[in-house]
Parts: C-alpha cells; structure tokens; sequence
C-alpha cells in the first residue's frame, strides 16, 4: 500500500528523478526528457519531437533493445525504469504565425520542456 505521494514530499515534477535516485521516496513516474540535462540519452525513454510512433516505440522498447539500453542508463541514476503508457511523439511546435519556409524557423525564440 502507498503511504505518501509526490504532493505530501514536497516533490515537483522535475524533482522526480532525482528524489527517488536518492531514496526520498521508492517510486515515481515521469517522463525521460525532463531531464535532458542529466543526460540527453533519457530523451529516448519519452516520445520526442517528430520521434517514433508509439507503436514503433513500443516496438523498440521491447522488442528492438530499447528497454536493455534504458535500463542500463537509469542504472547511473541508481534507478530502474519500467515503461507506463505512451504520450507518443511530442507535435513540432505550437507557433503565432504560418511557418511557409525554413527561414520562418530560424529567428523564433523557443521554450521547451528541456530546459
């Protein structure tokens, strides 16, 4: 039975891989790219910007090797990660104005999850 959720530890979500590598709480669930800065690999868990399908995810994940690599990277974070759900692949981009050319995405300023 859980005694406690994220709320009560005063965990946030970008604080949940790191309170559970240092034992602050025993589980938790969130997305691998939260923590691009950690390690840019942790991406691959999560479905990125015109990534894979989740079906061609999934089938990575657990057919193609994925989980084996995943698993060996959350190992250096002293976690182990078990895949639950799939969002699939994040959209290209929400923008105020049509992008028509290429030179219509060079000068946007971007804000992303990956910060």
């Amino acid at each position: 039975m859980v005694s406690e959720n994220f709320q009560t530890t005063g965990c946030t979500i970008l604080g949940v891989l790191e309170a559970t590598q240092n034992g602050t709480v025993e589980a938790g669930f969130t997305a691998g790219f939260y923590y691009l800065g950690k390690s840019p690999a942790l991406m691959f868990d999560t479905g990125v910007p015109f990534g894979m399908s989740p079906r061609q995810h999934n089938a990575w994940m657990n057919e193609g090797g994925g989980l084996e690599l995943m698993r060996d990277l959350y190992a250096e974070f002293n976690t182990i990660n078990f895949p639950a759900g799939n969002s699939g692949a994040q959209m290209g981009g929400w923008y105020r104005k049509p992008i028509d050319t290429l030179d219509d995405i060079r000068a946007p300023r971007f804000l992303n999850n990956f910060c």
